[in-house]
């Protein structure tokens, strides 16, 4: 009897010893399969997060070039714009039948047409590429999106005044001035209004048509310089933006 219990007993103890070393093998694995989870998801973040750093720092770098070029050409669309109302003003003051005198260099900003063409390389990499996901602020994605259409809306001034108004006020300007002679004052002395370039101002009669085109000139050229104004305000806003997300990521 003795014997059967000890060998009832000693089968239980092994019994319970095989369970103790399933349940410590058991635990070892859900133990190391949590840790390599652990890992994984470690990993996997810092992998977004590089990524998130490196399309934030090329986003950044192209919409600080933007921001430090747009004052260029606002500058060009305001200069069109005082030049069409000084010259609409001097027609006006001197009433029909009269001519004026006008500076070659300051008819040169109407005769011309400017276009503002906003770096969009890295923007568009971004967008077409799907790499936006990377971008955990969802106020940086959402103004990232928006910005293709907000260059479109601010060009439209532009496309008028390239497409319309400036070929049409060539076409009027040229039945009373010779264009050919506009035409021979290198850019740079027109741009810089270098005196030493100087040719001579222009005569140019009273004519309705040309102060009716010159009013559409300066009108649409000061809203193409105000639309522009708003779009380096959200460039350097968005610049503001990913600054602080850089900064979150270091």
């Amino acid at each position: 009897m003795h014997a059967i219990l000890s060998t009832h007993f000693s089968g239980r103890g092994h019994m319970a010893q095989r369970e103790r070393s399933w349940l410590s093998e058991s635990l070892l694995i859900v133990i190391s399969i949590l840790v390599a989870f652990a890992i994984d998801a470690w990993w996997s973040e810092r992998s977004d997060r590089a990524e998130e750093h490196r399309v934030l720092s090329a986003l950044r770098a192209e919409f600080r070039v933007n921001a430090d070029k747009l004052p260029n050409f606002i500058a060009n669309h305001e200069r069109t714009a005082e030049h069409a109302r000084a010259l609409i003003r001097a027609l006006n003051e001197a009433g029909p039948g009269s001519r004026v005198s006008f500076e070659e260099s300051r008819l040169m900003w109407l005769i011309s047409s400017s276009s503002t063409d906003p770096q969009r390389g890295a923007l568009d990499a971004v967008l077409q590429s799907g790499e936006l996901r990377y971008i955990s602020s969802q106020a940086v994605r959402e103004r990232l999106a928006a910005w293709p259409q907000l260059i479109v809306d601010a060009a439209e001034n532009e496309e008028l005044l390239r497409k319309i108004y400036s070929p049409m006020f060539n076409q009027a300007l040229a039945r009373h001035v010779n264009l050919a002679r506009i035409d021979s004052i290198p850019e740079e002395c027109w741009r810089l209004f270098d005196e030493r370039c100087r040719v001579g101002d222009f005569e140019i009669p009273y004519d309705t048509v040309l102060i009716g085109i010159l009013t559409n000139l300066r009108g649409f050229s000061a809203e193409a310089a105000r639309e522009f104004g708003l779009v380096r305000n959200e460039a350097l806003a968005v610049v503001d933006l990913i600054d602080r997300e850089l900064d979150a990521l270091e």
